[in-house]
């Protein structure tokens, strides 16, 4: 795989997917035009439909809070960035992401100052090995490299994906959150008893994959759950 790539990054030299400079997939300059968003979603209705309100946190009772977007999906890099990274296996873009997020979050723990843990949605065993990674690993990794934030990835992450669901792409509000129904599962209690959890995915649109992920670990002992993604959509 190494070899591959190596032979196609010679024929097809790298550039950045906007500008086209030379040597990047997205450079930082193209990256520091991408608008940020800066506001928290949340909801107060039973199917999820998440929007920038003002609204107290925890609508769905429990711990869930809301999400934490980083920029916008209909944003043409970001939205051609995160596609690349998840179905063209391109890793290394994978950290100009993972860094914008990282950016993003690391002002709302510094404004909300507690024993936080961050803990990336994890794919089911059969799509793992298919991909061959997680993206939401390597965006948490890119994240908080050098930070003192605890993260639980790969075999350490206490939150486990037990069934392998449709593609969430084409199907509407109601079918994506029956989609992912009870798919997630806590394989470590002991790890998130009573913590403060953030949950990092790509991309958040109707909020069923983090409404089903955020109820596994409140069942589990979580005191709060909250999800911070790249790209809102």
């Amino acid at each position: 795989m190494k070899l591959l790539r190596f032979l196609l990054d010679a024929i097809f030299p790298i550039s950045c997917l906007s500008c086209k400079t030379n040597g990047t997939y997205l450079c930082a300059a193209c990256i520091k035009q991408i608008p940020r968003e800066t506001g928290i979603l949340y909801s107060s209705n039973s199917i999820p439909s998440f929007s920038m309100t003002k609204k107290s946190p925890r609508p769905y009772g429990g711990g869930f809070c809301g999400i934490i977007p980083t920029v916008s999906y209909k944003n043409t890099v970001a939205q051609k960035a995160i596609h690349l990274l998840k179905y063209s296996r391109i890793r290394a873009l994978a950290k100009p992401l993972g860094e914008l997020l990282g950016e993003r979050v690391t002002q709302f723990i510094r404004a909300n100052p507690k024993n936080w843990l961050i803990v990336p949605v994890p794919l089911h065993a059969r799509k793992l090995r298919s991909r061959g990674f997680n993206q939401n690993d390597l965006l948490a990794e890119a994240a908080f490299a050098g930070s003192n934030i605890s993260i639980a990835i790969k075999k350490q992450n206490p939150l486990k994906r037990i069934r392998d669901t449709k593609s969430q792409t084409e199907l509407n509000g109601t079918k994506r959150l029956l989609n992912v129904k009870n798919s997630f599962a806590v394989t470590n209690i002991g790890a998130i008893q009573g913590r403060s959890i953030i949950l990092i995915d790509d991309v958040a649109t109707t909020g069923a994959t983090i409404l089903s992920a955020g109820n596994a670990l409140i069942d589990g002992g979580a005191s709060e759950v909250w999800e911070a993604v790249v790209a809102r959509d």
